[in-house]
This record gives structure tokens, C-alpha cells and sequence, in this order.
């Protein structure tokens, strides 16, 4: 008798042992789609409504189109794109693989980061950020600051899009996505050397750029990695699409 408790003991411990990194693995709830229209959650439809959980793949397809609320930040993915959303904690990450998404957040500093090719966008307003970042290729991204300011690094260069502004940003490396790959939450929004995040993509190497000299890259505050889009009109079409977009069907 004894036997057998002590080895029921051990299957539970077993069991408890096992499943101690699967808890650990649990996806932290983002938000909820707020419309969505021929739009996917990995290989299923969603509606409005539906939870999306932290290293979702979304994607839209043609037509389509996607608005997820995430407390105080709003996300709106047009046709053709795919993306995921991590958070961890208070900060939210966003890695847009190929499209376009606008965003919405209140008061943001730190807490989203996005993600477009290998260039890093980070949003800084005390009020409302609103902006729309889109892949042309995938070694071209166009990014727009409809309200707030847009922090955009590509390679070592880094440079802020003021308010109204629209630059296309080059990127030094393209990147191809495998929408298989599993996320490993731990690893976000930090990616070490190691991490298995790293097999998620593969790179290629993008034509030299004018921020490439045959003397090597231009130093840092030469305008290499950014061209800078007509502004006025594009960025006044651009505010009322955006602000639109995010505004309906429910405000941040």
C-alpha cells in the first residue's frame, strides 16, 4: 500500500513538473478584436469579439482588414498584412511581418515598440500618438506621424518624425518571416543571442543604400536611411484616414 502511494505520489509530481513550463508558456491576453473583416488568427476567422493572446499571428487577406483594442492603444491592419502582438508586463510589442498598421495610444513613452522589417519604431506622446507604418518592400518601410512624434532607428541611425511628417525608411537588412514558427513568450520583449525568436526569420541582404559610402556607413545625423515624403496634402489625407480608422468602431 505504501508502494503504491509513494508512486502515485511521484506520478503527480511528475505531472506537476511537466506542466510547470507549459504555465509558464501561457499566453498573456492582448485584447479583443474590435471589427474585423476576412481577418485570421493563425489558420482561423475571427469576428468581433475574439481574444487575441500574446504571439497571435494576424493576418488579413484581400479586402480585409483588422482593428484590435489593447487597453489605451488601438491597432488597425489593413489588406494583405500580417503581424504579431506581444505584451509583456505593460509594454506591448508589435512586429509587423509584411502590410501596414496604424495605431492609436494615450500617453506612450516606452511601453510600444513596432516592428517593420529591421527598423524600430517607438511612438512618444504625453496625449495621443497616431500614426500608420507600412512595408513596401522588404527593404523599404513608409512610416507617418499623424499626431506625437515617430522614433525611428534603422541600423545605427536614428531620427525623430515630427508630427504631419512622412519619411520612406530604408532598411540595411530585409527580412522573411515563417508564419509556422511557434513564439516563445520568455523571450519578449528581449531577444537574446540565443533565442529561438531567431527562428522566425531569415535575412537577406538589401541593395547598398545612400547612407553606404565606399568608405562605410555615413556617420550618425547624416539623413541616409531616411527620405522624406511630400508633406501638406499626403499628410493631411493620411490624419483623416487614420484618425478614422481608430476612432470607429470605439475610441481609445
Amino acid at each position: 500500500m505504501r508502494s503504491l502511494i509513494l508512486g502515485s505520489f511521484a506520478g503527480i509530481l511528475c505531472l506537476a513538473l511537466w506542466m510547470q513550463p507549459l504555465a509558464a508558456q501561457q499566453a498573456e491576453p492582448v485584447g479583443a478584436v474590435s471589427n474585423a473583416n476576412n481577418a485570421l488568427v493563425g489558420t482561423t476567422p475571427v469576428s468581433s469579439g475574439t481574444t487575441i493572446f500574446s504571439g497571435d499571428l494576424l493576418k488579413t487577406g484581400e479586402a480585409g482588414r483588422l482593428q484590435v483594442q489593447s487597453g489605451t492603444m488601438q491597432f488597425v491592419f489593413d489588406a494583405n498584412s500580417a503581424a504579431r502582438i506581444f505584451r509583456a508586463g505593460d509594454r506591448v510589442t508589435v512586429e509587423l511581418e509584411r502590410g501596414s498598421v496604424s495605431y492609436s495610444a494615450k500617453g506612450v513613452s516606452d511601453n510600444l515598440t513596432l516592428f517593420a522589417q529591421d527598423i524600430k519604431f517607438v511612438p512618444r506622446s504625453s496625449e495621443l500618438a497616431v500614426g500608420t507604418i507600412s512595408i513596401v518592400t522588404r527593404c523599404e518601410v513608409k512610416a507617418s506621424a499623424v499626431r506625437g512624434t515617430l522614433q525611428a532607428t534603422s541600423g545605427k541611425e536614428t531620427k525623430t518624425i515630427d508630427q504631419n511628417g512622412s519619411y520612406n525608411v530604408l532598411s540595411e537588412i530585409g527580412v522573411e518571416y515563417n508564419d509556422s514558427w511557434k513564439p516563445v513568450l520568455q523571450e519578449y520583449p528581449e531577444y537574446p543571442r540565443d533565442a529561438e525568436y531567431h527562428h522566425s526569420h531569415n535575412h537577406v541582404a538589401c541593395a547598398e543604400g545612400v547612407w553606404q559610402t565606399k568608405k562605410g556607413p555615413l556617420l550618425a545625423g547624416n539623413e541616409g536611411h531616411f527620405k522624406i515624403v511630400m508633406a501638406g496634402a499626403v499628410a493631411v489625407v493620411t490624419a483623416v484616414i487614420v484618425i478614422k480608422a481608430l476612432e470607429s468602431p470605439a475610441k481609445p
